[in-house]
């Protein structure tokens, strides 16, 4: 999932859409790309989510092939949410901390100090998705926690999620920006 999101929003990020003439980022346009990006990922990794060889096998023959993406409604909007505010928060940290010239603009420490914001950023945004288990969806969830629990109420294991998604999204978008500059060096070069 996380490959085809990242590699969709880099599609979308290198065809310019997000991007002023200038280099700037565009808020919505990367909020929207990474939207874009995580429903296209939720999508395509949905029927790995359910299990190996074995289990997609019995799945297809007892549902049919769509059987596969039964759990595709609850994932879309927790990763399109998810996505977004991740891929934005990192691309205008990457922009702000560049623009502080706190570091060399091409530094590994640009990318790893933008990865610390942004995974804030996508916990405090995923951790409402995460927080219901015996609900008919993910609004009624929403709904029925904020009534009894208030909006705080969503928020329930905040720090447990940090301490999944945090070092994930930290790692993961340090990386991803590490081989994307390697692979633009490379092919300067080549």
């Amino acid at each position: 999932m996380n490959g085809v999101r990242l590699g969709s929003f880099a599609v979308i990020e290198s065809a310019g859409y997000i991007h002023t003439e200038d280099g700037r980022v565009i808020a919505g346009k990367s909020i929207a790309a990474g939207a874009t990006a995580g429903v296209i990922g939720a999508v395509m990794g949905s029927p790995v989510y359910l299990g190996m060889v074995q289990a997609l096998l019995r799945i297809q023959k007892q549902h049919g092939i769509l059987g596969l993406w039964r759990g595709a409604s609850a994932a879309v909007p927790r990763v399109t949410v998810g996505s977004a505010s991740q891929l934005y928060s990192f691309t205008a940290s990457k922009e702000f901390i560049r623009d502080l010239q706190i570091f060399p603009s091409d530094s590994w420490l640009v990318a790893l100090s933008a990865g610390m914001v942004s995974s804030v950023v996508v916990v405090v945004a995923m951790t409402p998705f995460d927080v219901g288990l015996l609900y008919r969806g993910f609004v009624d969830c929403f709904m029925k926690t904020v009534r009894k629990e208030s909006l705080l109420g969503l928020y329930k294991g905040i720090g447990a999620s940090y301490f999944r998604l945090g070092p994930h999204t930290v790692l993961s978008l340090l990386f991803w920006n590490e081989l994307r500059k390697f692979y633009s060096q490379h092919q300067l070069h080549s």
